[in-house]
């Protein structure tokens, strides 16, 4: 089987401003359920289908962890064997500073 790659697909980049005001957004509507938002849940079924390149995603996640606009934590939801990775802004004043 012959498997092919096709190098026009363009990806976006997500920026730091769209990355955070997403995270603030994801971090409200959870919240209010009482859950939290996963790391790779946030990066592929937010901002895959948004077009944005998971690898550059993650870059930017990692950044902003490095500058402390966001911090990564570790949930273990019941149902789950292993540990997940959760992302959410390092203060409240970074949610509320988001033009929601």
């Amino acid at each position: 089987m012959i498997c092919e790659i096709n190098m026009s697909l363009k990806f976006n980049f997500v920026s730091q401003e769209t990355f955070l005001h997403e995270l603030a957004r994801a971090e409200i509507y959870f919240s209010e359920a009482g859950k939290f938002v996963g790391l790779w849940h946030f990066i592929k079924g937010h901002f895959g289908p948004m077009g944005f390149d998971y690898r550059q995603s993650i870059r930017t996640a990692v950044w902003l962890q490095a500058i402390e606009k966001i911090e990564f934590y570790k949930v273990k939801p019941p149902a789950y064997e292993f540990e997940i990775t959760a992302v959410r802004l390092k203060t409240f004043s970074e949610l509320f500073a988001v033009t929601l």
